[in-house]
């Protein structure tokens, strides 16, 4: 048997690596004698060989006449690329195989891993076409562009493209692993270069090849791998002929290619069908949308989504959003300057209030939320949470569950909890007229309450709980602090230097004088995109006496930003330029976020 892909095995064991290949075979590069210089200073390509592929590498010497024998027999057995045999057994090498290949189909192999190519040559293929079918741009001349392709004898492919290049195209061989590198550095798409991802890829083939196609077993290697990049969410689309997979990394969502043209449309439903069942969700319910979990078991742990399907026109998409990775942090590092981080521990240290975090969805509320308790002297006091799902287990509180198919919700269980007898309360979110009554009502009653919304400002937040129908009297009272949060994409550490137009940017971002600023041209530890991680940046309102005379008022989104400016508090910008300056963002960043 084959190797398993590197990367999956203890997820999905049974995924082997098998490389992508075109035509009758894989291509590989291209021996000297099949290439001569020409007047125009293109390469020439000499009269193709219609010998077979064995043949070929026997005569190079790149395999025994046994390995060729029983690569044969395997291929009457289950037909395949002879190429995918042969190397699938580890016997000859990528990049031997396409080298022949190229020579025998005629087509010139490009050297483009390490290949410097120039902007304008780049600029030629639009982003979208190249990161969607594989493709780039390598040399421009004389009105001919030459492309470096995983599938140059793929004439359809060609002519659609030909549709939005102007330019006579002119394809040849390079290895997929090449190619895949070569395109990330030229276009800084973050994944395509993983070898992460190119396993996957090919454990994905090799799944879908089988005679027997087991569905749960690919539903394990997409889950491994979004559990291995570090996904917060999964995204599958699924069509009458297609399927699309994507994961969202770092706050961006990222296209993973699949060998698309390989699966079959019974195999895109048994895997869509298999998903749900194993989510606790009726495939026969396909138009209304549903909810359901499903487990991943793996060496060090498993993996929990939670699964989540909406009928589309054309087919169904499905969002997993993986739990159980929380990142416990200490309040002191979760980002927040030092002024602030001061005021708020004296908040916590109240026996009671309301206290929000505010922050769109995937903006680290949860993990704010988690390290504000862990400030809080949990020995002397009774801390309760109530959460939907439980993202980490806590040992100094008590855990509660929220099941909505039984109807206990948030504000169920809170009023239960109220008979507890608790010192501190965890409401995981605020989603309903009927949980924030009950919110305030607690912290008003003489507890400790701390919680999220989502919403992308902290001013926003007062209105929103006015909106949901919380008495603006009541808020006042027991409001006493509301942080929001956003995530930026963090500067590559390895590739950081100095902003080349550093002398610009300060009046953009209203400094008084020109400090250093950073940047990150790119490296291949960030996959060529310049970012590495994310950096919250948070936006704090204090409520002071004069914010609560405001808020009891019913006031608009003006009025409290104003006011806030007065009581202390801190802007997203504020807040940008500080973690600008200390080299952990980017200018341009800076600008957009804020």
């Amino acid at each position: 048997m084959p190797d398993k892909p590197p990367f999956i095995s203890s997820a999905a064991a049974a995924a082997k690596p098998v490389t992508k290949l075109v035509a009758d075979n894989p291509a590989a590069g291209q021996t000297k004698s099949a290439v001569n210089e020409n007047s125009s200073g293109l390469p020439e390509i000499n009269q193709p060989s219609h010998r077979p592929l064995g043949e070929l590498l026997l005569e190079e010497g790149l395999i025994r006449p046994e390995q060729l024998e029983r690569a044969l027999a395997e291929q009457r057995v289950n037909p395949t690329y002879l190429g995918v045999i042969l190397m699938r057994h580890k016997w000859v090498d990528e990049r031997d195989v396409f080298r022949i290949l190229s020579r025998q189909h005629n087509l010139p192999f490009l050297e483009v891993r390490e290949r410097e190519i120039p902007t304008e040559v780049v600029d030629k293929m639009p982003k979208d076409v190249a990161l969607k079918h594989s493709i780039l741009p390598v040399e421009y001349q004389d009105g001919i562009l030459r492309v470096a392709m995983e599938d140059p004898l793929n004439e359809s492919l060609l002519n659609s493209i030909r549709q939005v290049i102007p330019e006579q195209l002119q394809p040849g061989f390079t290895t997929r692993s090449d190619l895949h590198y070569a395109i990330n550095r030229a276009y800084h798409n973050l994944v395509r270069s993983n070898p992460l991802v190119r396993d996957f890829f090919d454990g994905f083939a090799y799944l879908i090849e089988q005679p027997q196609f087991d569905s749960n077993r690919l539903i394990d290697l997409i889950l491994a791998l979004a559990h291995l990049l570090g996904a917060s969410d999964i995204h599958l689309i699924f069509s009458a002929y297609d399927m699309k997979v994507a994961l969202r990394i770092d706050g961006s969502l990222h296209t993973i290619p699949i060998p698309t043209r390989r699966i079959r449309p019974e195999q895109t439903l048994q895997l869509r069908n298999a998903l749900k069942i194993r989510s606790g969700i009726d495939p026969s319910k396909r138009a209304a949308p549903q909810d359901g979990r499903l487990e991943l078991e793996m060496e060090h742990g498993s993996i929990q989504a939670r699964i989540a399907c909406m009928p589309l026109v054309d087919g169904e998409k499905m969002a997993a959003r993986l739990i159980g990775r929380l990142d416990i942090r200490d309040f002191a590092k979760i980002g927040l300057a030092r002024s602030e981080y001061e005021r708020i521990l004296t908040l916590l240290k109240r026996p009671s209030g309301l206290i929000l975090v505010a922050g769109p969805t995937g903006s680290g509320k949860t993990t704010t939320l988690y390290a504000m308790l862990g400030k809080i002297p949990c020995a002397t006091q009774s801390v309760v949470t109530i959460e939907d799902p439980v993202e980490a287990r806590l040992p100094f509180a008590a855990q509660v569950q929220i099941d909505r198919e039984r109807s206990f919700a948030f504000s169920t269980a809170l009023r239960s909890i109220l008979h507890q007898d608790p010192d501190v309360i965890l409401v995981g979110e605020i989603r309903d007229r009927e949980t924030a009554t009950a919110v305030v009502e607690a912290a008003m009653s003489g507890y400790l309450v701390i919680s999220s919304v989502t919403m992308d400002n902290a001013a926003g937040v007062i209105l929103r709980l006015i909106h949901l129908g919380v008495e603006p009297l009541a808020l006042a009272s027991a409001l006493n602090l509301v942080v929001a949060q956003r995530l930026a994409p963090k500067l590559c550490e390895s590739c950081r230097t100095f902003h080349p137009e550093s002398e610009m940017i300060p009046n953009l971002l209203n400094l008084e004088k020109a400090p250093k600023l950073y940047a990150s041209a790119g490296c291949p530890k960030c996959y060529f995109s310049g970012r590495s991680g994310r950096v919250a940046i948070f936006e704090t309102l204090f409520i002071t006496d004069n914010m609560r005379d405001i808020i009891s008022e019913k006031p608009s989104l003006t009025t409290i930003v104003r006011a806030a400016y007065t009581a202390g508090g801190r802007s997203f910008r504020e807040d940008a330029v500080e973690k600008c300056l200390k080299g952990l963002l980017a200018p341009e960043d800076v600008l957009t976020l804020t």
